[in-house]
């Protein structure tokens, strides 16, 4: 899950800076990758019995899924807008 994450943060990254979808494709990716990490380090605190890590792991994890989740939703809200005025124009 992290791989793939950090595979398309880099895609986002390769990406021109024209494409307007750059910054969502690198949001998206880092999402994936640190909810992939936060689990990884969870399940090793599970095997080795390292409560406080297990707790560490789970809360950085949540919070990191809220906040980008909050930021990739925000980027959507504004394509969709920025959509919606393109349209208003072209009919004018």
């Amino acid at each position: 899950m992290a791989a793939v994450g950090m595979r398309r943060e880099l895609a986002g990254l390769r990406a021109p800076f024209t494409d307007r979808s750059k910054t969502l494709t690198m949001m998206t990716g880092f999402r994936l990758a640190i909810v992939g990490a936060a689990l990884t380090l969870f399940g090793g605190a599970w095997v080795a019995q390292i409560a406080w890590l297990m707790w560490l792991a789970l809360i950085i994890g949540a919070g990191e899924l809220i906040e980008s989740s909050m930021m990739i939703s925000g980027m959507r809200m504004g394509e969709g807008l920025r959509a919606k005025q393109l349209r208003k124009r072209s009919v004018r």
